[in-house]
């Protein structure tokens, strides 16, 4: 698998199948979409919302994080959750980072609204008691990604 990031903290060690809670604004096709990163198959998300994620599977957590040496800088994961001992945004970055990677493919189906909108529901049904503020976080990320070239573009025809 192609290395997408500059860290990865998790890799998944089985396969994880989450069911979608958002609905789709465009039926994907009837054999759902395959997600594929060259040669791997990172999983595979199905016309009734059920989206399976590939055991090798490599993520790097809540984003953005930097690796400085040997010190991890950036947004902090959470507490580990009593009953798994991973920690409360485990899920909710894993499937919020694969729907992320394959935004280009999911868009007609699944907009990037809805995608963090799941990634906020991943987090309340983890229990994870700061979801409003990551939430928060991922949707000012998401603008930013789509201004900062506007805005640069902008900057630099005004000469």
């Amino acid at each position: 698998m192609a290395k997408r990031r500059g860290v990865w903290k998790y890799r998944l060690d089985r396969i994880f199948t989450h069911q979608m809670a958002v609905a789709f604004v465009a039926p994907p096709p009837a054999d759902g979409l395959t997600l594929m990163d060259g040669e791997f198959v990172c999983g595979h998300l199905s016309p009734d919302g059920v989206l399976t994620i590939n055991a090798g599977y490599a993520w790097d957590g809540c984003s953005p994080k930097w690796r400085i040496g040997d010190v991890l800088i950036g947004t902090p994961d959470a507490a580990p959750d009593e009953d798994t001992g991973l920690s409360k945004t485990y899920y909710a970055s894993l499937v919020h980072d694969i729907l992320c990677q394959f935004e280009a493919v999911l868009t007609p189906h699944l907009p990037r609204y809805h995608i963090d909108t799941e990634f906020y529901y991943r987090l309340i049904t983890d229990k994870f008691g700061q979801a409003k503020l990551y939430y928060g976080a991922v949707r000012v990320f998401a603008w930013a990604r789509v201004l900062y070239p506007v805005l640069i573009g902008w900057w630099k025809r005004r000469g």
